[in-house]
């Protein structure tokens, strides 16, 4: 319970504000407050913009020579799949039930 009652007592705290010692020690100035520009503006230094193409201009082109190269290693055929959804039977090395006949020699 006392651990509550300092975080409520933190909370209210930082909800007043500085002391009313520190409000009297500031000077009393206004802020000067500059009108905001009307259009978005951009930086002058632009140099990394550069750097930036070329990375990604480097990145295409070894997306361009590896795509072929992986689509060359492929095989052009898939495997032969074994189906467990294969009615009880249908397969060599299964029995009448569909469970695994190990009487069978492969």
């Amino acid at each position: 319970m006392p651990i509550r009652i300092a975080i409520i007592a933190l909370f209210l705290a930082a909800l007043c504000g500085e002391p009313s010692s520190a409000r009297a020690a500031r000077p009393a100035t206004t802020p000067q407050i500059s009108a905001a520009p009307t259009a978005p503006v951009f930086s002058p230094d632009a140099r990394w913009v550069l750097a930036l193409l070329i990375v990604v201009g480097g990145l295409f082109l070894a997306a361009a020579v590896i795509g072929p190269l992986y689509c060359m290693s492929l095989p052009e055929a898939l495997p032969a799949t074994h189906s467990h959804d294969e009615p009880p039977g249908s397969s060599h090395h299964h029995g009448p039930s569909g469970t695994v006949d190990f009487s069978i020699e492969d």
